[in-house]
């Protein structure tokens, strides 16, 4: 593969390919806050272009009007910390006793639900969804799973039109992955979606939550120059058009 922006043969997309902002936060400070205002904070910078800076906006309006977060959910053990701490405070209905129970949705891997949120009550009236995406066994998580989870989200966030997407990656947690296999996928699957879908057109932001001590191998991971898989098939865990609002 021939990188777009810099004509190397040696990766998918060099650094300065990325036109969009790729930062992270902890899981600590995700938690001290579920509003989209607070994601909207300015984070890590990781990657690419700086999303637009504060003060070309009016006074206390954050720059983006979208946000689409995106959860793991693990057929044996539901939701990891960042899920199920921002389901009980922003949609207490998804839970039963603690617990993920939303109809036919048990977590599965490839099966996405997508639950619409009332607008924070802020000047900028922000929309701010969460997207749930199921990865199976949580001891059966691996690169592939990552690789989905990051691809749907793009995809979704894409298709619905968000200009900023939050991945849950600190929820990984407890299965096989590790932060600088986290880093590497997000990276390599980045590239690959907006080489071919052009998707920092709509997307202006992607931001990853971590624990902190997958930190300092994450960010040796978003250095890694991709394609990783010497014959990569695209693996999706699903797809869905999510509805414009």
């Amino acid at each position: 593969m021939i990188c777009p922006h810099c004509s190397s043969p040696r990766h998918n997309l060099c650094a300065a390919g990325f036109r969009l902002e790729v930062d992270m936060t902890t899981l600590a400070d995700a938690c001290s806050d579920f509003s989209a205002a607070h994601l909207h904070e300015s984070k890590a910078h990781l990657l690419g272009t700086p999303a637009p800076a504060a003060e070309t906006e009016p006074a206390n309006v954050p720059f983006s009007s979208s946000t689409l977060v995106v959860l793991p959910a693990f057929e044996d053990t539901g939701l990891g910390t960042y899920g199920s701490q921002l389901a009980a405070a922003r949609i207490p209905a998804v839970l039963k006793d603690g617990k993920l129970e939303i109809g036919a949705f048990h977590g599965q891997y490839g099966q996405t639900h997508l639950v619409v949120m009332a607008s924070d009550d802020n000047p900028a009236g922000e929309r701010m969804n969460v997207l749930f995406i199921g990865l199976g066994k949580r001891a059966e998580c691996a690169e592939k799973s990552v690789c989905g989870l990051v691809g749907t989200a793009l995809e979704s966030a894409v298709s619905g039109l968000y200009e900023h997407v939050v991945i849950a990656m600190s929820d990984f947690t407890g299965a096989t992955v590790n932060g600088r296999q986290i880093g590497a996928v997000s990276r390599c699957r980045l590239a690959q979606s907006i080489i071919e879908d052009q998707s920092d057109r709509v997307l202006q932001r992607m931001t990853l939550i971590v624990q902190a001590e997958q930190v300092p191998a994450l960010c040796q991971g978003i250095d890694i120059t991709g394609p990783l898989c010497s014959s990569c098939d695209h693996p999706h865990a699903g797809m869905m058009i999510l509805p414009r609002k």
